[in-house]
């Protein structure tokens, strides 16, 4: 319905509904017919009061209050007419400007479809963006992650591609024992290093990704051993739980790091638990350190010698592989998990004590010198930079 806007003084308007408009007309027209009759039954009251009185001047008035009324009456009824040939014709050139508005409207967003707001969208056009919107996220994550990605997909691959060439070879028994003791001690390895880590930098160091690439390692370490390739299990534990953490940092949201960086904590990890294999054999740190604690505890004698734990479990291992034997009693597991931790405790130890101290390290670079290597920056502490 269309409003008329009536200017009452400067700054100030008044709108008027075209029906209310319409109402108010046919209220003047029946008020003024009222007036009509009013005014011939007061001229009938006047005639017979003529003969007694003059009143040729109050006749004259009510005849031409009469007239007026009658034009008024004319003109209000010529408005009334008027006045629906102004409400159709409004009513015409609103729906005309209203169909061109829309129409350009349309054309405008057919060819600035981004400028669209949703408010204008239908539930379909809304739909649609977010499956578009989807892709896009999905592009610009692949984008920044494939490298990460595929690494994580290709250590995934050989992981189960070797695990599934030991349980050909020496049944699935004998894989799934080795597998769970080493991904048990690579899970309880890697609690201990956060542990220690937490303990030097008050704050925890530990992520669900670090504990997963520490059990893929630990599997792929103990499936290794169990095949004769204990040597090459301590690198492949150390380097698959680094890098294996590393790129699945990447594509889930943790710390965002370089491939270069993973690649040189793999190398350094690898390195130091060669290092530290090394190190242990010449100089028997966890032999000293299992006789002294079975010296002092009864309980922990069996932490070293040709009847340790360790040396249980590795004969049993040996039987498996050689098929000697085809089962396992739960003293294996025992000795499996008891030997191979401790055999680890103090490389373990190392590494939390060593996370820490680069944790130290890194963050006192970075505060007297802005220094960090991986993002290739230097700038010192009193500002000299570009």
């Amino acid at each position: 319905m269309a409003t008329i806007s009536i200017p009452l003084y400067p700054g100030v308007t008044a709108g008027i509904d075209s029906f209310e408009v319409g109402t108010a007309f046919a209220g003047a027209m029946t008020a003024v017919s009222e007036l009509i009759d009013a005014l011939d039954s007061l001229k009938d009251k006047i005639l017979s009061a003529e003969a007694a009185v003059d009143l040729d001047e109050s006749w004259s008035d009510a005849d031409n209050s009469e007239q007026r009324e009658e034009i008024k009456e004319s003109s209000l009824s010529l408005a009334y007419d008027k006045l629906d040939d102004l409400l159709a014709e409004v009513g015409r050139i609103d729906s005309a400007v209203a169909e061109l508005i829309s129409e350009r409207k349309d054309d405008f967003y057919d060819e600035y479809d981004y400028l669209k707001p949703d408010c204008e969208k239908s539930d379909w056009e809304l739909f649609w963006d977010d499956v578009d919107g989807f892709f896009d996220y999905l592009g610009d994550w692949l984008a920044e992650n494939w490298a990460s990605l595929v690494c994580v997909i290709v250590t995934i691959v050989v992981a189960a591609v070797v695990i599934c060439i030991c349980i050909v070879t020496f049944g699935a028994g004998a894989v799934a024992l080795a597998a769970l003791i080493g991904m048990a001690v690579g899970l309880a390895g890697q609690l201990i290093s956060d542990v220690i880590t937490w303990a030097v930098t008050g704050e925890w160091q530990g992520t669900w990704q670090g504990y997963l690439g520490a059990a893929l390692g630990g599997a792929l370490g103990g499936v290794l051993t169990l095949a004769g390739f204990p040597n090459l299990a301590i690198g492949v534990e150390a380097g698959v739980s680094t890098f294996f953490t590393g790129h699945l940092s990447n594509i889930t949201g943790g710390e965002h790091q370089t491939f270069g960086r993973i690649l040189f904590d793999t190398g350094l990890s690898v390195g130091f638990a060669y290092a530290f294999s090394f190190l242990d054999g010449k100089f028997e740190f966890t032999k000293k350190l299992g006789d002294f604690l079975g010296g002092k505890f009864n309980a922990l004698t069996r932490l070293t010698g040709t009847h340790s734990y360790s040396a249980d479990y590795s004969r049993v291992l040996t039987r498996l592989r050689n098929g000697t034997a085809r089962n396992f009693t739960s003293k294996t597991v025992r000795n499996g998990l008891f030997g191979n931790m401790f055999d680890g405790i103090i490389q373990t130890g190392v590494q939390g004590i060593g996370s820490g101290i680069d944790y130290w390290v890194d963050k006192g670079s970075k505060y007297f010198f802005h220094f960090d290597i991986w993002d290739n920056s230097f700038t010192d502490a009193v500002g000299l930079s570009d």
